[in-house]
């Protein structure tokens, strides 16, 4: 389970325990709208998003998956199976580099 917000795309994107994405977009009064959602088939341990709301980092046990942000689904761009397990990743503010952590290290792309 887990949350992640894009300010300039104004959406929030959340994981669900059955490991479904969903995009929710929200507006000046305080509302959220479900724009969709997309079941994942591997557990999703972790999200992200780029600072400029058009990519997603997804952590599964078996690899990390770096995805688009279409207008109505996910399109996975690039998958890594050489990081596995992560439980936190978080994309720095400018978006150029991505923070990984797993169980022991920190590791900076």
């Amino acid at each position: 389970m887990g949350i992640a917000c894009s300010l300039k795309m104004q959406s929030v994107y959340t994981v669900a325990s059955d490991n479904t994405i969903s995009k929710w977009n929200y507006s000046a009064a305080n509302s959220l709208e479900l724009a969709y959602q997309q079941n994942m088939k591997d557990e999703v341990l972790a999200i992200d998003v780029h600072p400029s709301g058009f990519y997603m980092l997804i952590s599964f046990n078996s690899h990390l998956r770096y995805c688009n942000l279409m207008a109505d689904h996910i399109k996975t761009y690039h998958e890594d199976p050489e990081i596995k397990g992560a439980k936190e990743i978080k994309f720095s503010n400018g978006g150029h580099l991505f923070a990984v952590n797993d169980s022991k290290d920190v590791c900076v792309f």
